[in-house]
């Protein structure tokens, strides 16, 4: 939905832009020794990341991230070690005890080499690390996809501690699995055990392992952040702040998913939590992804929620459903958005209803949300997660504005669910369902 003020201004810079052209204004060169590097602090194996703006690392096996402050000059010669990334200046003086060590380094032919010393200035160890890429991965807001989660992330998954197997075993459908739960954050996700003929197990186990990788990293990026926000904040030190783990007030949820409609083609997972990340707030965290059981293919939620990837196109359900040009696509969607159209319609004469003989009421929840949903169909670019479900195929409206996350939550009529018989109009020829 457009803000009338944003739209207001875009008219003026549209105008502005005709008259005269803007000055475009180079981005400063990262400096030689942005990168990601691995190597040793005295006998023990860490990877770090540098750029300008925020530096962190990590002991090889160990959950959590230290912190860097690197000067404004870029002046390796004395960098601050603090007890977790995105720790600054005036938090170190308002809390000496965040600051952790210092280090000296000095960088030449792709090598950073220095030493490292304890705040009183009484242990010091050497540095000698190699860099792997020159990414600017330091920063926290490197987004990381499926299939790129970057070095660094790559490097801590190879060293961290091994996935538990449950020793509980679950069924759905006609499959039987069994949850492997991440000792580090505690995230979950399940791997098939049993399936019927025709299944490919091992391939399918590769597909959910590829995506809790993924959402291995994502619980310790959000981790890292809730780490931060408990260093500033709390007069306990943050050592004895991690050994609470749940007693905390302000705990994230890790990332559970659970299995929520299985046939022998396909199986769909759900994560549905609250994450907090050290941010002003928490956030309803939502994903639906399923795996085609032929080949292990991931066709729905597969850019993990980064709105890169078409739940309806052809690598997701455009499989089955025949969406392959562009009216067709609109047809469709002009199906699915009349029957959320109806759902808001039904639900708001319910409402209505209900309240006859009473006062009327304030607007609540469910009934702004509804002029919302109604306002986003409107837009050209809209997005939407689709995934199959018992009932039918749901199909949610997503991406709203931060202050109305909550109608993507919780409101009753999205996702709209649009029974398998009314989509045979639209499935390619020889498909009966889903694939």
């Amino acid at each position: 939905m457009t803000c009338p003020i944003t739209s207001h201004v875009l008219r003026l810079a549209l105008v502005a832009g005709s008259l005269a052209a803007s000055p475009v204004f180079a981005q400063p060169a990262p400096p030689a020794w942005q990168g990601v590097y691995e190597g040793t602090i005295g006998k023990a194996h860490v990877v770090v990341a540098m750029t300008p703006f925020s530096t962190r690392y990590f002991y090889a096996g160990k959950a959590n991230d230290l912190g860097l402050i690197i000067p404004d000059d870029g002046n390796l010669s004395r960098l601050q070690e603090t007890m977790t990334p995105d720790i600054g200046g005036d938090d170190i003086k308002t809390k000496p005890k965040l600051a952790t060590g210092v280090w000296s380094l000095s960088f030449e032919k792709g090598a950073l080499k220095g030493t490292w010393k304890d705040p009183a200035g009484k242990n010091e160890q050497p540095i000698a690390l190699t860099r792997l890429s020159t990414a600017s991965e330091g920063s926290n807001e490197v987004s990381i996809t499926l299939d790129n989660l970057g070095v660094y992330a790559t490097r801590w998954l190879s060293a961290a501690p091994a996935l538990v197997a449950s020793d509980k075993e679950t069924t759905i459908g006609p499959l039987t699995l069994r949850n492997m739960r991440d000792p580090s954050f505690g995230g979950e996700t399940p791997r098939l055990v049993k399936a019927p003929e025709g299944v490919s197990i091992e391939a399918v186990n590769a597909g959910l392992d590829r995506l809790q990788r993924y959402l291995r990293i994502q619980d310790r990026e959000c981790f890292q952040g809730l780490r931060a926000f408990r260093a500033r904040t709390s007069d306990d030190p943050l050592s004895a702040i991690d050994k609470k783990g749940d007693k905390n007030d302000e705990d994230t949820e890790a990332t559970v998913l659970k299995a929520t409609f299985a046939t022998a083609k396909l199986l769909a997972l759900e994560e549905s939590h609250m994450t907090f990340c050290g941010g002003a707030h928490p956030n309803m965290s939502l994903g639906n992804y399923t795996f085609d059981l032929s080949n292990g293919a991931l066709i729905t939620g597969a850019d993990g929620g980064a709105g890169e990837f078409d739940d309806l196109g052809p690598k997701g359900l455009g499989r089955a459903l025949d969406l392959g040009t562009a009216s067709k696509r609109a047809r469709f969607d002009a199906f699915w958005k009349g029957a959320m159209r109806a759902g808001i319609a039904a639900d708001r004469a319910a409402s209505n209803s209900a309240e006859k003989g009473k006062k009327a009421k304030d607007d609540d929840a469910d009934s702004d949300c509804s002029k919302l949903i109604e306002s986003q169909l409107k837009e050209k670019q809209l997005t939407i997660h689709a995934y199959p479900t018992a009932k039918g195929l749901a199909v949610r409206v997503a991406d709203f504005p931060h202050y109305a996350e909550i109608c993507e939550v919780f409101d009753p009529i999205n996702p709209v669910i649009l029974p398998y018989a009314a989509l045979k109009p639209y499935l390619k020829q020889g498909q009966t369902l889903l694939p």
